[in-house]
């Protein structure tokens, strides 16, 4: 079989109550050791809007959320941009209350020998329940949804779903694997909780390599 995995997307989420674009500024960024002045070119700064596009990541500062974009899928260089981005980040959000973080990977499956309705009942379409009966035709396209705790603190959400995408002009059919390792964040232990996650990174980036082989 023609199956190919790639990873296609990681991110780092924090969900927060409410913030002040306005005060993430390029000044600020500078002062706290985030980013550098050579890390603005292309940047965006609006008072609803801030995100910074640096050669090894995008920032993206919402009222609700900020949110790290990590462009490598080299685990060296990825480790390498949240201790110098992410972690320097966390320390400076001492008045800011973040309720949750999320670690995300998006990877994609391919498939060159089979079609899409073929891929997706291997995986998911062989339960013999009624519903299964039902959906059972042969462009009947399967997906799933998962989700456990992986430890006290983390719960892990997999959303698996068959998928149309354009890829240099060509229609490509692709299984996405979503997952999204969710922490709620106490007040009382906010900084200590979001540094435990981070560092948690590596720990579930192979986790989700490996579920997606399965």
């Amino acid at each position: 079989m023609a199956i190919n995995r790639k990873q296609l997307a990681q991110n780092i989420v924090l969900v927060v109550d409410s913030i002040n674009v306005t005060s993430f500024s390029q000044y600020w960024f500078i002062k706290n050791g985030i980013f550098g002045e050579e890390d603005f070119k292309g940047s965006v700064f609006t008072p609803g809007l801030v995100l910074v596009a640096s050669h090894d990541c995008q920032l993206t500062v919402l009222p609700n959320q900020l949110q790290l974009e990590i462009k490598s899928d080299n685990e060296d260089v990825a480790l390498h941009c949240i201790e110098n981005r992410m972690v320097k980040l966390i320390k400076c959000l001492a008045n800011v209350r973040v309720i949750a973080i999320g670690l995300n990977y998006i990877w994609k499956i391919t498939d060159n020998e089979r079609t899409m309705p073929q891929i997706s009942k291997s995986l998911f379409g062989n339960s013999g329940s009624r519903l299964m009966s039902f959906f059972d035709k042969e462009d009947t396209r399967y997906g799933a949804y998962f989700s456990q705790d992986i430890d006290s603190q983390t719960r892990l959400k997999l959303d698996i779903k068959p998928t149309l995408v354009k890829e240099n002009g060509q229609n490509v059919d692709m299984m996405m694997y979503n997952f999204n390792f969710h922490c709620d964040v106490q007040e009382q232990q906010m900084e200590e909780t979001l540094m435990m996650q981070v560092n948690k990174w590596q720990q579930f980036n192979r986790l989700a390599s490996e579920l997606v082989c399965l």
